[in-house]
């Protein structure tokens, strides 16, 4: 990845939005023809490298933009199509629903963004549900 496809990858990360947050983006920012999705398919191309991992990386360069999916969060939440970006940004998009699940999850430190504060609370369920 870095050693040899890394010019590919970081044109790929430049053309997805670094200083918006999830609910802020366009659709098409998203959707299936979108940069976001070229990156995740083309992550998930490299050896070794599967949807949780895909995502993780993702989430690691954008973390006001990129939500982590992992299994149990996928089998909690099904997302319609195994599309998980578009709900959960039409969902947020809605300031009283974001503003409700912000103070949930207001314990964490300030420099957590709400998205990660969200990734953790869904795991957290999912996990527990799981059991």
């Amino acid at each position: 990845l870095l050693d040899t496809q890394a010019e590919e990858f970081n044109s790929l990360l430049r053309r997805i939005p670094a200083d918006k947050d999830l609910w802020e983006v366009e659709t098409s920012d998203l959707d299936e023809h979108s940069d976001a999705s070229k990156l995740y398919y083309r992550l998930k191309g490299l050896h070794g490298v599967g949807p949780v991992t895909a995502t993780k990386l993702m989430a690691s360069k954008r973390p006001r933009l990129m939500p982590v999916i992992d299994t149990l969060v996928s089998e909690l939440l099904q997302p319609p199509g195994g599309r998980f970006w578009l709900p959960m940004r039409n969902q947020l998009a809605d300031a009283e629903r974001r503003k409700k699940i912000a103070d949930v999850v207001s314990c964490a430190p300030d420099n957590v963004t709400l998205l990660r504060r969200i990734d953790v609370a869904v795991w957290m369920h999912a996990k527990k549900a799981a059991k």
